[in-house]
């Protein structure tokens, strides 16, 4: 799913984000994603990871999350920033911005990407920021005043912001091969511990 309007700009980000509720009960609970280049993921307000998952024109890769300490029987909500560079040391293979991605719950299928979620524009990143050096990232410039605060919490959507995607596909109209991630993703705990020399 994307926005239709950003697809080939040079850098795009967007909020995606859906409400769901879940019975109690339940055992287990994975997320599923793919973003083309990069997202952030949260559940309930709660950073759970960050990625720049691996694709090509081959092959598709998946990352997982185990989710199920982030989630809770009644309201709940998923939400991801993605963004997308739309040049070719960043690109993953051909493919334009989107993301995939799936909750599964005691092994069975409850979200997945679609016209159900909601899809909030890049206004709160300034774009056409320099790069940091030759071949490397852009600048990130965030403006915090019109920053949708508590978007990521349940009952925090603003509704007058918020939009369906306006480009949702089935992932059969892909060449390439999907398949789960050999490499763990990288986890909020993982990436907040100290790093240092012994």
């Amino acid at each position: 799913m994307w926005s239709q309007a950003r697809r080939g700009r040079r850098e795009s980000y967007l909020f995606f984000q859906r409400e769901f509720k879940l019975s109690p009960g339940f055992n287990e609970a994975a997320f599923w994603i793919n973003a083309c280049n990069e997202y952030q993921l949260y559940f309930n307000g709660r950073l759970v990871g960050v990625g720049v998952p691996y694709c090509s024109e081959e092959i598709t890769y998946l990352e997982r999350y185990d989710v199920s300490a982030c989630v809770e029987a009644g309201a709940n909500v998923i939400a991801v920033v993605v963004r997308d560079v739309n040049r070719p040391q960043y690109k993953c293979g051909s493919m334009k911005g989107g993301v995939w991605c799936q909750l599964d719950v005691d092994d069975a299928p409850l979200v997945w990407s679609g016209e159900e979620w909601s899809m909030a524009d890049d206004l709160y990143f300034n774009g056409n920021q320099p790069q940091r050096g030759l071949g490397e990232d852009y600048c990130e410039r965030v403006n915090l005043n019109s920053y949708p605060y508590g978007w990521d919490e349940p009952g925090g959507l603003q509704k007058e912001i918020w939009a369906a995607p306006t480009r949702v596909v089935d992932m059969g109209e892909y060449s390439s091969r999907v398949s789960a991630s050999f490499l763990t993703p990288l986890t909020a705990e993982e990436s907040a511990e100290p790093q240092g020399y012994v």
